[in-house]
């Protein structure tokens, strides 16, 4: 069953700024449990709680629901459980804890109480008790006991017949079937005893439910009455026996009346396209007055031009439109003028919401979203302002306390184009077909058109980093920096330039292609030297060109913190070419190659001889 409460405000209070007025909201019985949210600058509020009267198998008086009251300190925005305890009709227990009746008897009312920190039985901190079930049989009056205070009644026949006992602060009692006093009709912590299906004879009656139940009576014995209880409440008392019909609840406190309070709600349609890479969406925008002033030079601004960043474009293309006592700027086109109303002639008033609408068409012009849209809402009140930055959704205020700026309320709301007409491969949130690296989500853009991307460019044409096997969320930290290389040290003639970079978010191992915009000497060999000038060849490197190729890990060797943390630095990469010594010969090649000079000696010398 859905929620039933009343809002009063308390007569005698002038609502005007600077006052404060009270407010009682009044709670029937549904069937179900319902909340009461903490208004904004509410710190105290006073319960009144009812029990159920016990359920009549004729027409009785005598079983009545007790009465519970006190102060409650509360903080804005905290949930208060409300269950309001329900009359039964004929054998079945009342709501909230009413035990039930059989053979034609009549069950136990409910309590009604309030719950904070949880639902279970508790977490109750004010309960007022039901009354026992009750009637007439024979001509004689079968008495149910009345809802406690701290004690409920007790249930009999007459007044002389002991029935169900009255629930207490620390126990339920016992009742009558076929014996006195017999724990089998007994109540427990939160419901009264039933008689149902236990066999005492003549007509059952069902213990009220309450802190602790009544319990329940055969023999045509009245059910005892359930006790009330506080918890933490000041300035409390209860009273017995006071309620006819369904329990109630009512929660009065202060409000004030000089604070404004102005909500913003957004949402976007189905995103179409219109043809020629151009989309459309309709924007509906919810402006609510949540305070308890009217408000006036109500505002609402939607800066587009952050929604859609460049290279998209966008125009409004219809609108805006407003209801209510909200009018419209036809000069709002979300970039030059971002205000939806007319400065100074839109108000609301206490309670009111009115709505703004345009529908706006947009180019991507590579970017494939989702965009992220907000707005802001602004207006005056007697004394002060209130702002507020829209809610994804048609609810300003979802959780309905009054206060719409809280956490979860404030959330973008996200333009989404559908069936995007080619594939992003990388993640970044560029189509393949316009990113000039669709594998590396690091690179989108290479605006001088080296081969590099602009975050990994160094500055000269063809010098900077490109990364490979990367995860989507790697970055640049910082620029790549190529400066010239220190010799010191060096195991050889150093190539003059050197790069340094910092990427974070990668994952590991990385593959980093570091190229250096002329072709590298011939036999050159990777090294990288360090911020001390230690130079360590980079092992498993591959020299192609004017690119060195390799792998490097987080916290491994190449990895100039040595730390797994997600960070890789490698300040220096360069290239060092060895000198080439001439190969030298094994001692038996040397002999070899002495006794092939000696043969050519000898037959040189015998060719002279014979030609003489």
């Amino acid at each position: 069953m859905g929620m039933s409460k009343a809002r009063y405000f308390l007569t005698g209070l002038a609502l005007c700024a600077g006052s404060a007025f009270g407010v009682t909201d009044t709670y029937t019985y549904t069937g179900a449990a319902e909340t009461f949210v903490v208004p904004t600058g509410v710190t105290s509020v006073t319960i009144e709680a009812w029990g159920a009267q016990g359920g009549m198998s004729d027409p009785v008086t005598d079983n009545l629901g007790g009465y519970a009251k006190g102060d409650l300190s509360v903080s804005p925005g905290d949930v208060l459980n409300i269950y309001v305890g329900g009359q039964p009709s004929g054998e079945q227990g009342g709501f909230n804890g009413g035990g039930a009746g059989d053979s034609l008897g009549a069950g136990g009312g409910g309590a009604s109480d309030v719950r904070t920190a949880g639902n279970t039985l508790s977490d109750r901190v004010i309960v007022a008790g039901g009354g026992g079930g009750g009637g007439e049989w024979n001509g004689q009056n079968v008495i149910g006991g009345v809802g406690g205070g701290l004690t409920g009644g007790d249930g009999s026949r007459l007044s002389f017949n002991p029935g169900g006992g009255g629930g207490t602060q620390t126990a339920s009692a016992n009742g009558t079937c076929r014996s006195l006093n017999n724990p089998i009709v007994a109540g427990g912590f939160g419901f009264g005893g039933t008689t149902a299906g236990v066999g005492c004879g003549c007509e059952g009656y069902g213990g009220g439910g309450g802190w602790y139940g009544g319990g329940g009576s055969g023999n045509c014995r009245g059910g005892g009455g359930g006790s009330s209880y506080i918890q933490g409440l000041a300035n409390g008392s209860t009273t017995a026996g006071v309620r006819a019909g369904n329990g109630e609840i009512q929660i009065t406190y202060t409000a004030s009346a000089s604070s404004p309070v102005i909500g913003l709600a957004k949402q976007a349609g189905a995103v179409s396209s219109v043809g020629s890479g151009v989309y459309q969406t309709d924007i509906t925008l919810i402006v609510e007055n949540l305070g308890d002033v009217a408000l006036s030079n109500v505002q609402v601004a939607d800066v587009l031009s952050t929604t859609f960043p460049a290279p998209a474009t966008f125009t409004v293309s219809s609108g805006p439109i407003a209801t209510g006592t909200l009018t419209t700027n036809a000069g709002f086109d979300g970039d030059g003028d971002t205000n939806l109303l007319m400065a100074g002639s839109s108000s609301l008033a206490i309670g009111a919401f009115a709505q703004v609408s345009f529908t706006v068409q947009f180019s991507p012009n590579g970017l494939s979203g989702p965009f992220s849209n907000q707005a802001e809402a602004s207006a005056e009140g007697p004394s002060n302002t209130t702002n507020d930055t829209s809610d994804d959704g048609v609810d300003p205020d979802p959780n309905g306390n009054g206060n719409p700026d809280e956490a979860g309320e404030n959330d973008p709301t996200p333009i989404v184009i559908p069936s995007p007409p080619d594939p992003d491969s990388d993640g970044d949130g560029v189509f393949d077909s316009v990113d000039e690296f669709p594998e590396d989500p690091v690179e989108s853009v290479d605006s001088d058109g080296d081969g590099i991307g602009d975050n990994g460019d160094a500055g000269g044409s063809g010098v900077g980093i490109v990364l490979s096997g990367v995860d989507r969320t790697c970055a640049f930290n910082g620029p790549v920096t190529g400066s010239a290389v220190s010799t010191v040290g060096a195991p050889g003639v150093p190539f003059p330039t050197q790069l340094a970079f910092q990427i974070d978010g990668c994952g590991s191992p990385v593959q980093i292609s570091a190229k250096f915009g002329n072709p590298l000497p011939a036999g050159s060999v990777a090294y990288k030297r360090s911020a001390a000038g230690v130079w360590t060849a980079i092992p498993g490197a591959v020299v192609s060109g004017d690119t060195i190729t390799y792998s490097i890990e987080d916290g491994g060797p190449l990895d100039s913190d040595g730390i797994v943390n997600d960070s890789i630095t490698d300040p220096v990469t360069a290239v060092v070419p060895f000198s080439t010594p001439i190969p030298a010969l094994p001692v038996w090649a040397y002999m070899i190659l002495a006794m092939s000079m000696l043969l050519l000696a000898f037959r040189f010398r015998r060719q002279r001889n014979v030609f003489r």
